[in-house]
């Protein structure tokens, strides 16, 4: 097994990368750059880590990886068997001569997952979580997170945010609460490509003033392909605003929702389980934007042998 935690660190400035990330292992790698401060014990935890591998998850803390001459943060995190992970969390990288972030995860016979995401998104969703758990009765209390990180990705020489994944069983690829604008070629780009079934999701992303794609999803199934954008202003970019592929012998998917419709309906809800209106944590959002691009505002390619569907709320 192999396990990195590299927080709370600067990286600004380089010759080359800011932050260099190779790992790989035979049944299991996670990866983890800029740790948010209260998912330290949980992962130790979740993993079953026996008390001397404990301190590797104990540093916390962003990350900052901007005006280097080539990427901000270059990852890939590779296993054989089971698991691999890669998750960022509160990376600032701009400024940087090519990708802000740029990271391959890969297994050869299980899951592979990409994740990036700001500690304040993440601490919403993890109240949500706790809230719903307690209303339905079940006493598993999920971490209170400070919150207050945010993800940047700005300015950069090509792409703001770029992750990859491969797997023989699942690929998910996924982006919470991020700004990747003002890039010289995308905004931010997910790739899934799973074996089994593949998953790319954006959700809370400012994609604006890029000089090629805004936000892109691409997944590629047997069984299922799922791309999902919620809560996205994807904006004034010489390309698309937002582009998305999904393909699968199987089902293929795309979605497109703003979470404000959610909230009345998690008001009626809370009343009629509780008693009391539920709001839902975090600011409103507004509807999914894709004005003024060079080209369209939102393409989606859907192609599924059994099943291929796209829902716009």
């Amino acid at each position: 097994i192999s396990m990195a935690n590299l927080s709370n660190i600067a990286a600004n400035n380089n010759g080359g990368n800011g932050i260099s990330l190779n790992q790989s292992s035979e049944y299991a790698s996670i990866g983890i750059l800029g740790l948010p401060q209260g998912l330290d014990g949980m992962l130790s935890n979740l993993l079953g880590l026996p008390d001397e591998l404990t301190p590797v998850f104990s540093a916390t803390g962003p990350i900052t990886a901007s005006g280097n001459e080539g990427t901000g943060i270059r990852a890939l995190v590779s296993a054989d068997e089971y698991l691999s992970v890669g998750a960022f969390f509160d990376v600032t990288a701009n400024n940087n001569g090519e990708d802000g972030l740029h990271a391959l995860v890969h297994n050869e016979e299980g899951i592979a997952i990409g994740l990036a995401a700001s500690s304040q998104n993440l601490s919403e969703i993890f109240q949500l979580g706790s809230d719903v758990m307690d209303i339905l009765g079940f006493d598993y209390p999920l971490p209170a997170l400070p919150g207050g990180g945010h993800m940047q990705l700005n300015n950069n020489g090509e792409t703001g945010l770029n992750i990859f994944t491969m797997a023989d069983h699942a690929a998910i690829s996924a982006v919470i609460g991020a700004e990747t604008s003002q890039n010289g070629n995308m905004g931010s780009i997910l790739y899934s490509l799973g074996d089994s079934f593949a998953i790319s999701a954006a959700a809370r992303i400012q994609a604006l003033d890029n000089e090629n794609l805004g936000l892109g999803l691409v997944s590629q199934g047997d069984d299922l392909a799922l791309n999902l954008v919620a809560d996205v202003n994807a904006s004034n970019n010489g390309g698309p605003g937002i582009g998305s592929v999904a393909m699968s012998d199987g089902t293929a998917l795309f979605l497109s929702l703003s979470t404000d419709a959610l909230r009345p309906l998690a008001s009626i809800l809370g009343e009629e389980i509780t008693g009391t209106p539920y709001d839902l944590p975090g600011q409103t959002f507004g509807p999914v934007i894709a004005n003024n691009n060079g080209s369209e505002g939102i393409q989606a390619l859907v192609y599924g042998n059994n099943l291929a569907g796209a829902l716009f709320l």
